[in-house]
């Protein structure tokens, strides 16, 4: 279960239960915003370390596409790593706030002057503003993993919602799942988890 800890400090804990945990890697940051000590945080994702932490606590979060943030001023947890980046993306306690944050980051090619890795796309307001329909894939299972059946009632009751609103929803299969995952996770250590391990070894 992804979570927040440090070695030599206590774990953190879901703001509304204690017993919880708030979801990681980006759950202190998570449970900062739904404690209402911060209106706005930046974390980072590689699998699910916006994303998890902000369902557990029930705040906004976005993970943007892959390098549409400048990893220049970063650190990595894995010097080195480039097949599998962690990506920049705002969380808050509402979807508004995170939109006004990458109206801002995005508003000019700043970004993109300084990191040539990053495209020159800055945001598209009408892109954003408009109505039209869009035709969005879904699926309920990935072919790898069993979700639980929360899992798939929420992708359901969105498929429900957006529908509502006149898009299509179309079901698509996801090809070679099990492929996908050792790529993944190939790529995430690719040097076979030797710099981690010397890291564990000096604790």
């Amino acid at each position: 279960m992804p979570s927040s800890a440090w070695l030599f400090l206590r774990a953190t804990t879901n703001p509304y239960n204690p017993e919880r945990v708030p979801g990681g890697s980006s759950g202190g940051e998570a449970a900062l915003i739904a404690g209402g000590g911060s209106l706005l945080g930046i974390g980072t994702d590689v699998g699910g370390s916006i994303r998890i932490p902000s369902t557990f606590c029930g705040i906004a979060g976005f993970k943007p596409s892959s390098i549409r943030f400048s990893h220049t001023y970063t650190t990595s947890s894995v010097p080195g790593r480039q097949l599998v980046t962690a990506n920049e993306g705002p969380m808050a306690r509402t979807i508004t706030t995170c939109v006004e944050y990458l109206k801002m980051a995005w508003s000019d090619l700043y970004l993109y002057n300084m990191d040539p890795f990053v495209p020159p796309v800055t945001w598209q307001e009408e892109m954003y503003s408009s109505k039209k329909s869009l035709r969005i894939g879904f699926y309920t299972h990935d072919g790898f993993v069993t979700p639980t059946p929360a899992n798939q009632r929420a992708v359901l009751e969105a498929k429900k919602i957006l529908e509502g609103l006149g898009h299509k929803l179309i079901p698509f299969r996801v090809p070679e799942p099990e492929k996908m995952f050792q790529l993944f996770a190939g790529g995430v250590s690719a040097d076979g988890g030797k710099y981690l391990t010397r890291k564990l070894k000096k604790v």
